[in-house]
């Protein structure tokens, strides 16, 4: 087990996490100057017979401690080994049951996104108010690529499941409000990669970038609330790849 703070000078964050622990629960809690962000940094890779997609997402603002607040499930200042699996194992059962809503096509043929991992490498060290990193791994298999031509397409909407998820657990246990929930701009940068016999052609949105031999997709950007996303209606992110030996 660890504290929120880190060792050194930790009488002053001791009293600082508990004053700010008392406001939080009194919805009180106001961090003027934080920007009420959720980046979500992700990389697709596409193999022979499955997709692996990697999220790094950091979660600024008043968001960061309601979740803190949710892993500290008996709100005795520490983060044990059991609190924080509990709560990872929350998350990944409530986002792995709203993946199956979405839809996922190879060539129009249905596939399922699992996730699998969820990780904080710096949540035992890491301040109250610091912001939090989540880093996940996601699974798309059920396919085996031969030569030929392939239009993978995913409802842009997976790719916010994750933090609606967190939001709505925050509102339900914590108490994060509706403003709070309004504040919040999700952004997402995605990168998609294929080995050494994908030949990637065309993307949407975003735009194809050469590397040597290595052809990568680059740019796919969002820039909406999460009340936005959740109501709006998006073209699906689509790209075709043709399987072969590169020339």
């Amino acid at each position: 087990m660890s504290r929120y703070f880190r060792q050194a000078g930790w009488p002053l964050w001791l009293a600082c996490f508990m004053g700010a622990l008392a406001t939080l629960q009194a919805h009180g809690y106001i961090f003027k100057y934080a920007r009420e962000e959720m980046q979500d940094d992700i990389r697709i890779q596409v193999m022979n017979n499955r997709i692996q997609i990697s999220y790094q997402s950091v979660y600024m603002g008043q968001i960061a401690p309601h979740v803190r607040l949710m892993i500290d499930s008996n709100q005795d200042t520490y983060f044990s080994a059991e609190e924080i699996q509990s709560f990872f194992n929350q998350v990944r059962e409530r986002v792995n049951q709203q993946l199956r809503g979405f839809r996922v096509q190879l060539n129009q043929s249905p596939l399922t996104v699992q996730l699998v991992q969820i990780d904080s490498p710096t949540l035992l060290v890491d301040s109250l108010l610091a912001p939090l990193t989540l880093e996940m791994n996601f699974r798309v298999e059920g396919f085996d690529l031969t030569d030929g031509l392939y239009e993978l397409r995913f409802d842009p909407r997976i790719f916010f499941v994750v933090g609606s998820e967190i939001v709505q657990l925050a509102k339900a246990l914590v108490e994060f409000t509706d403003d709070q929930e309004k504040a919040i701009a999700r952004y997402v940068q995605i990168r998609v990669t294929g080995n050494g016999a994908i030949r990637f052609l065309n993307t949407y949105p975003g735009r194809l970038r050469h590397s040597g031999k290595m052809v990568y997709i680059f740019g796919v950007f969002y820039d909406k609330t999460v009340l936005q996303i959740q109501e709006g209606q998006f073209p699906d992110f689509r790209f075709q790849f043709l399987v072969g030996e590169m020339e």
